[in-house]
């Protein structure tokens, strides 16, 4: 199997730009292994960098244009798109040349490919061993959250390595798009390596499944995509492995007298003690609720890792999940991800074009009584949660406990859906009267609707509905 390595295009690519080229663009044909790629690039208006597409076919024009290596050292390409539309399948693009600087030129900030084929043997766990990188996933109890401080039991992902083999400021990607390409898996060693990666995008792929690993992984991006794929489950167990992690950390923790934040975790340690095994998160953030001095005890996903890259350093920085939008818009979910109630600043949440068809789960809803029954889908980000979009879905009705116990959403909808009968008090048990501004119900079976108490709603949208 041929591998295309990058190197080779972005050396092309980044070298044949000539400061005193006119407007147009500069086609330049290279040839990679016995295939021509015919790039185009041009310079940003006063600055060095460079954006360049790059479109493999073979190139017509017989006189391609040369360039000068020495201007390799003035040339950042800030970003680069390559469509593998004309590649044969026996041909793959090597993303690891993008994270390391090489002799002639720095790796490009955005890169887009679109219907690759990845070489993944780089880019997984294997490659992170091979160079000498070491991750230990563990819960540690923290204060979180920079609004409301509350106590949270984070999962967190501890990263280690050796700077001789492993240099992550050689990295400077920052954004990733892969669009209809052949993605094997997850390339979580971007994310491991690469600290300024904030946006990633993976669009129509073959991918059906997020690990909790690989959602740790994740938890450095501001933004994550995967749309248009097959995915059906995202991190499912997560509760399974946190809550085992949190009995473990507290065994240890008790037994060694070491329980951080005493006045925060009493009611844990008592709780711990009275019932031997955390086996419910639920219970968890019932009791906490219940408790004078650890309401809105949560679980959030985090990351440690070396604050410089000198050897002898023990100095390790605790970083919370970064992720602000997740889309998982276009896919085969049937149910709200349990991941979302550990994502403690997301603000945006597109699970639209799925197969859910129902709000409320035994996972993550309390149903004691109907007086106090509530579901924690997004307990970890109730702070910071502001438009959630459940559209071109299957939910049949919202019934009287609140979906969106104690979150401050803003935004609404759930247009296209089956919604019968719409319940008064999911919203008015909850904090949506005094924050919901904009509600879509276009497309649904209504029959009648209460929503009166929704005082700061400005746009209501019920068109095609049986009213």
């Amino acid at each position: 199997m041929r591998t295309l390595t990058l190197v080779f295009v972005l050396i092309a690519a980044s070298a044949a730009l000539d400061d005193t080229a006119d407007d147009a663009p500069t086609p330049l044909y290279v040839r990679l292994n016995d295939t021509r790629v015919a790039c185009i690039c041009q310079q940003e208006l006063a600055s060095k960098n460079v954006r360049c597409a790059c479109l493999p076919a073979e190139a017509k024009n017989s006189s391609a244009v040369g360039f000068d290596c020495k201007e390799l050292p003035f040339k950042i390409i800030s970003s680069l798109s390559i469509d593998c539309g004309n590649f044969t399948l026996s041909s793959e693009i090597d993303l690891h040349e993008m994270t390391f600087r090489h002799e002639h030129f720095y790796p490009p900030y955005h890169v887009e490919l679109i219907g690759c084929r990845i070489h993944f043997d780089l880019l997984s766990f294997g490659q992170l061993i091979h160079e000498n990188v070491s991750t230990h996933e563990s819960v540690e109890l923290a204060m979180f959250g920079p609004i409301k401080p509350r106590l949270a039991a984070q999962y967190t992902e501890r990263l280690e390595y050796n700077t001789s083999s492993f240099k992550p400021s050689s990295c400077k990607l920052m954004s990733l798009v892969l669009r209809s390409c052949i993605v094997v898996y997850f390339p979580i060693y971007l994310n491991m390596k690469c600290f300024n990666l904030v946006n990633m995008q993976l669009i129509d792929t073959p991918l059906n499944v997020i690990s909790v690993s690989n959602m740790v992984g994740a938890m450095s991006l501001q933004q994550f995509t995967v749309s248009h794929s097959n995915l059906t489950e995202a991190a499912e167990n997560i509760y399974d492995i946190v809550l085992d992690s949190l009995n473990h950390y507290l065994d240890d923790a008790i037994a060694n007298g070491t329980v951080p934040l005493r006045n925060e975790t009493d009611w844990l340690v008592r709780l711990k003690k009275q019932y031997g095994r955390f086996t419910w998160q639920k219970m968890l953030f019932k009791a906490s609720d219940e408790s004078t001095t650890g309401g809105g005890f949560t679980f959030s996903f985090a990351k440690r890792r070396i604050r410089d890259e000198s050897a002898e350093s023990e100095k390790w920085e605790l970083i919370p999940s970064q992720l602000a939008t997740l889309n998982f818009s276009y896919n085969r979910l049937t149910k709200i991800p349990n991941l979302v109630s550990l994502l403690g600043n997301l603000r945006e949440l597109d699970l639209s074009h799925n197969e859910i068809s129902s709000l409320y789960d035994y996972d993550m809803c309390w149903p004691p009584s109907y007086e106090l029954a509530r579901c924690y889908w997004f307990r970890g980000p109730k702070d910071s949660l502001r438009k959630l979009d459940l559209s071109y879905n299957r939910i049949p009705f919202i019934g009287v406990v609140s979906p969106w116990f104690e979150v401050n959403l803003q935004y609404l909808d759930l247009s296209h859906n089956r919604i019968k009968s719409l319940n008064a008090m999911a919203f008015n048990n909850s904090l949506l009267p005094s924050s919901l501004v904009e509600l879509n119900l276009d497309y649904n079976w209504l029959q009648s609707f209460e929503l009166a108490s929704l005082a700061r709603l400005e746009k209501l949208w019920v068109r095609n509905n049986d009213l």
